[in-house]
């Protein structure tokens, strides 16, 4: 998204859900503290009520989430990522003053998330692979609940495409995040048209 930032300076960002979150993503080992600022110019070129309450800078490794009504941030690895899940609860919807850490569906969601990270494991996703595989799929349900991707278009992808035990999941998966880090203008003709219907987005491929 461009938007217009200080000095007559024109600026591009990686994602803002409007009023929510804005995130900035920086090659791996990239200065973190400079995303951040850089994040926060972008304040200048967003309507009032387009200001995110959240920022997420990103490096594919270390993940940081600033909290601006609290004044506060966390930070945690990428393969950490299935037990921070509970502090993304604003993603689905919850007030802050409900989503708190004892709370029931935080803690099933960090036990989903963790059950989920130990099935992968007993498949044979080990490591940076497992962890970025993670990713992918956090950002597909993160994409289907906000504005990213058509409602639901996910969900559906899941439901009517792959077999109910699972067995089929992982290609059907696997074909998915080919096709949203492929350019739309790039795609194959013959493209099943429930897949061409997903956004290009660019996932951590590696």
């Amino acid at each position: 998204m461009n938007v217009h930032k200080n000095g007559d300076r024109n600026g591009y960002i990686d994602l803002l859900w409007k009023g929510t979150i804005l995130i900035e993503q920086k090659s791996r080992g990239k200065d973190l503290d400079k995303a951040y600022e850089q994040a926060k110019e972008y304040f200048t070129g967003l309507k009032e009520n387009d200001l995110p309450y959240y920022i997420l800078v990103c490096d594919f490794d270390r993940f940081r989430l600033y909290d601006l009504e609290e004044h506060t941030h966390l930070e945690f690895h990428l393969k950490e990522l299935y037990k921070n899940v509970k502090h993304f609860g604003f993603i689905a919807g919850y007030q802050k003053q409900i989503s708190k850490p004892e709370d029931p569906v935080n803690i099933h969601a960090a036990e989903l998330m963790g059950r989920l990270h130990d099935m992968l494991k007993a498949v044979g996703y080990t490591g940076h692979q497992l962890e970025v595989y993670l990713v992918r799929l956090l950002f597909c349900l993160f994409a289907d609940d906000t504005t990213i991707f058509d409602k639901g278009i996910f969900e559906d992808f899941i439901r009517n495409n792959t077999k109910e035990d699972g067995s089929d999941l992982a290609p059907h998966l696997s074909e998915l995040f080919y096709v949203l880090n492929t350019d739309k203008k790039d795609r194959l003709k013959n493209i099943d048209e429930t897949l061409n219907a997903f956004p290009y987005v660019l996932l951590p491929m590696t």
